[in-house]
């Protein structure tokens, strides 16, 4: 197994996950647990070329709102360093093609590899940050409530809002049978 002793199998739920769940497990200590949180704007490294930058304001508009966090510096660090060596990648093997020659005769371009591994990366960091379609309806899921949860209520019981309650007689449904005459 790999990782820390005691830890192998799923990655623990974030606190406000399980707050949000409810207290199914009757832990006690859930009322009294607490992530460390950061404040304040991930600042951007110093070390980061032009289309890098470019990356990391473009990632800092499409992260869901208040989803990033001053620690999150290297995290985002890495996913606009392996993005812009994806792109790099990609657009040299446009060039040179899939299959380059060498010593050994024609192999397939090794930039590949590293286009791999550089997506591999990008998608990890981008699934934390809640950027693809799972993280994102993870981070809608468990957002704080602020009274906009009416439309769900219209959709289902309509306008009115109206619940039907067991004292209230059922509607009886009849259904037409047709075809083989039973």
């Amino acid at each position: 197994m790999v990782g820390q002793k005691g830890r192998s199998g799923r990655p623990p739920k974030p606190l406000a996950v399980l707050k949000a769940e409810g207290n199914r497990g009757h832990r006690s200590k859930l009322d009294h647990m607490a992530e460390p949180q950061s404040k304040g704007q991930p600042v951007m490294p110093p070390t980061l070329t032009k289309p890098q930058e470019a990356l990391w304001y473009e990632i800092l508009r499409t992260v869901p709102a208040d989803v990033l966090n001053r620690c999150d510096v290297a995290l985002l660090e890495i996913l606009v360093t392996s993005w812009q060596r994806l792109r790099q990648c990609n657009a040299a093997i446009e060039t040179t093609g899939l299959i380059v020659k060498s010593s050994q005769g024609a192999v397939v371009n090794p930039l590949i590899k590293i286009a791999h591994a550089s997506a591999a990366i990008v998608q990890r960091a981008c699934a934390e940050l809640g950027m693809s379609p799972v993280s994102r309806a993870r981070l809608m899921a468990f957002s704080p409530d602020d009274g906009e949860d009416q439309t769900f209520i219209d959709f289902i019981y309509g306008d009115e809002g109206h619940v039907w309650r067991p004292s209230e007689p059922v509607a009886k449904r009849t259904r037409k049978r047709s075809g083989n005459g039973s």
